[in-house]
């Protein structure tokens, strides 16, 4: 029980990590029995951290911390780990992806940079390119695709020279919602908006954009398909929104709104299944915070009716308390 508050997890076989900003630790379990999964080792310390992303081979993790730096971690041995590179951010680091030997991070309002990681204990700056308010990064082919949150768009930036990178001005566009999270799967773009509908400009009460999906299958020729819309509350900072792809499956979470699971089997129609909201047991002045969050809430359904029409179900847990 050392696990409080997590922000990112990967799994590679038998074994977890998981990353705290609470806690500002990294973890190791192994969950070869994933009913009882069991600590193996944690590195702590690392302040601001928020994303992380596993080097291509697997033996690393990239983890990056906002103004704490960008760390690199050896992960070769989940029982041990040791900290290997660092690299110290232009701006509030935020998204992280990797390709090859090559590691992009999204530099907040310095846009995005880019590392040779080749060798995890030395890493080598390469070139920056300036986006703007950049979220999250995800590399695809020969190009960079970026969440941009101040001006709610995406961009695409052209890394055939990785030296000299282009931003693409000319493929930018426009999103509902604020630029988070983004990912690609076999030519689409998935872009996480979560609750922050470009209209709004106070916290809670609204509707929010949920995610977009673009064809990107030509990557001059960006297509909007579709846009899925979710009820929730923006209950402040940080609200971090996250979209992952299984399949026909997509995974859209949030800080403060737990996990929506939509079939896009139809990109033209994405259908959501169901909605799961993981809310720990508070106690005192969290428990009061909860409660006006809840007042903020936009109108929803009963939960019967909930369960009926959306696909809503709402799980109580106790957070993981930190032992040390």
């Amino acid at each position: 029980n050392r696990l409080k508050r997590c922000h990112d997890i990967l799994v590679n076989g038998n074994y977890l990590f998981a990353i705290s900003a609470t806690t500002k630790t990294l973890y190791s379990f192994d969950i070869s029995n994933p009913t009882n999964p069991v600590y193996l080792d944690s590195i702590g310390n690392l302040g601001n951290i928020r994303q992380m992303e596993f080097t291509s081979d697997k033996k690393g993790i990239v983890i990056v911390a906002r103004t704490s730096q960008t760390y690199i971690f050896d992960v070769s041995n989940p029982k041990k780990l040791k900290k290997a590179g660092r690299i110290d951010n232009l701006e509030l680091a935020t998204g992280v992806d990797v390709s090859g030997n090559y590691c992009a991070i999204a530099d907040r309002t310095h846009g995005v940079t880019i590392f040779d990681i080749s060798d995890i204990y030395n890493p080598v700056g390469i070139s920056n390119a300036p986006t703007g308010e950049t979220q999250d990064v995800d590399i695809y082919g020969n190009y960079i695709y970026c969440g941009i949150w101040g001006d709610r768009c995406i961009k695409v930036i052209d890394i055939t020279d990785i030296d000299n990178p282009v931003v693409l001005t000319d493929l930018q566009r426009s999103l509902g919602g604020r630029g988070d999270g983004v990912t690609i799967r076999d030519g689409y773009l998935y872009a996480a908006t979560g609750q922050h509908d470009g209209s709004a400009t106070s916290t809670g009460g609204y509707i929010g954009s949920g995610f977009e999906i673009w064809d990107v299958r030509d990557p001059k020729k960006p297509v909007h398909v579709s846009t899925a819309r979710m009820d929730g509350i923006w209950a402040g900072t940080p609200d971090i929104w996250k979209i992952e792809i299984s399949g026909n499956l997509a995974y859209v979470c949030g800080s403060y709104n737990g996990v929506y699971i939509y079939d896009i089997s139809n990109k033209n129609n994405p259908i959501r299944l169901e909605h799961v909201q993981i809310v720990a047991k508070l106690t005192g002045k969290e428990e009061e915070k909860k409660e006006d969050l809840a007042d903020m809430r936009a109108p929803a359904p009963t939960a019967k009716a909930a369960k009926t029409a959306h696909g809503s179900v709402e799980i109580f847990a106790d957070d993981f308390e930190d032992d040390d």
